[in-house]
């Protein structure tokens, strides 16, 4: 029996045991649920007695219930059989909101596209009850354009122009290079790390690029941690505004997700749409692109969306304003704000969600 968490990946160990010579191997297969996978799904056993890591993954989102798995091994001249694993689906923890890092100096306020005088900065929100909070204000480093990745561990910026990466902990601040090139990755925008932080997406002014975050000098021509991948690389369509949706599956080696952005006809177009592209991540971190869907289909002034970190919902903005969506697409409704008991729209940029989804930063 096990009990995991909705968003959380809890592990089993799976061994077998047989009398030689009448079986050699045993191919272990696991079932496939909407909101529950397993890593591996599909593996042999060649030794007996031997424990063999399973890792249940359970998403965020997915329905609470008790559910008996069937773990199924295929032996070698003796059949199959199966084993039952009793799975619990618990409801999810509540993640706990920590430090915002913005962004302030020259430019912040506009739209400015590199803010080279920017600087980054930390702060503690404090709920705005019973009377105004005390702010205190932490400077990180120079940069702008700041993402932090899921698990809170590395933040991506820009400093002068040029793509860096840098712990949370301390600013330590290392430039991104050019596979094979080792010339640093300047002139891109919005960067967004991967959700297992390892991969970078940026915006190039016309397409979307996946670089790893080992790509850094020194790094250059080595092909297991530095490499250059880019979406619709044969497309006259324009693509910007990357977001990664918050879950990557594992299949073997490779890992699977999606990136949601902006995507217009040309490049001369004004409007677009928002579309979605899956992604297969080799284990070196080269990606190839899979299937591209529309979310939306009613072309007009989008901008950065922002994955929900329970995947159900995006944030994105649309001529001048704040939406919200379901993750497909559905649902689309402008946010508004309520001012002294008077309803009006809600006007902003570049929105981010709270850990725990109750609040939205832009």
């Amino acid at each position: 029996s096990l009990t995991v968490a909705s968003g959380a990946t809890a592990h089993v160990s799976v061994s077998v045991g047989w009398i030689a010579p009448f079986t050699s191997e045993v191919t272990i297969t696991t079932p496939t649920y909407p909101d529950v996978t397993f890593t591996p799904s599909t593996f042999v056993i060649t030794q007996p007695n031997l424990a063999y890591d399973l890792a249940v993954n359970v998403l965020p989102g997915a329905t609470q219930r008790t559910i008996n798995v069937p773990i199924t091994g295929t032996y070698v001249y003796l059949g199959t059989h199966t084993a039952f694993l009793n799975l619990t689906i618990g409801p999810p923890v509540i993640a706990t909101n920590g430090k915002i890092v913005f962004q302030r100096g020259f430019g912040a306020w506009s739209n400015v596209p590199y803010n080279d005088g920017g600087q980054l900065y930390l702060t503690d929100p404090s709920p705005y009850s019973p009377t105004p909070p005390t702010v205190t204000e932490t400077l990180f480093g120079d940069g702008s354009q700041p993402h932090v990745s899921p698990d809170g561990t590395k933040i991506v910026f820009l400093v002068n122009g040029g793509l860096t990466v840098s712990p949370t902990g301390s600013y330590s601040p290392q430039r991104l290079v050019l596979a094979m090139g080792g010339s640093p990755l300047w002139g891109y925008l919005y960067p967004k790390l991967s959700p297992d932080a390892t991969l970078v997406a940026f915006d190039t002014g016309n397409r979307i690029a996946i670089t790893n975050v080992g790509c850094t000098s020194g790094h250059e021509y080595d092909p297991l941690v530095c490499n250059w991948s880019q979406l619709g690389a044969h497309s006259v369509a324009s693509s910007s505004q990357p977001a990664w949706y918050p879950v990557l599956t594992t299949s073997g080696s490779n890992r699977t997700g999606k990136i949601a952005f902006v995507r217009k006809d040309n490049l001369t177009a004004t409007a677009g749409d928002l579309v979605v592209t899956t992604v297969t991540i080799a284990a070196n971190g080269v990606v190839t692109e899979g299937s591209t869907i529309n979310l939306t289909n009613s072309p007009a002034t989008y901008s950065f969306p922002a994955y929900s970190p329970n995947c159900q919902y995006i944030l994105f903005g649309k001529d001048a304003g704040l939406w919200v969506m379901k993750a497909d697409g559905t649902g689309s409704h402008q946010i508004v704000q309520d001012t002294g008991g008077t309803p009006g729209l809600l006007l902003g940029k570049h929105p981010v969600w709270s850990p725990d989804e109750t609040k939205i930063a832009f």
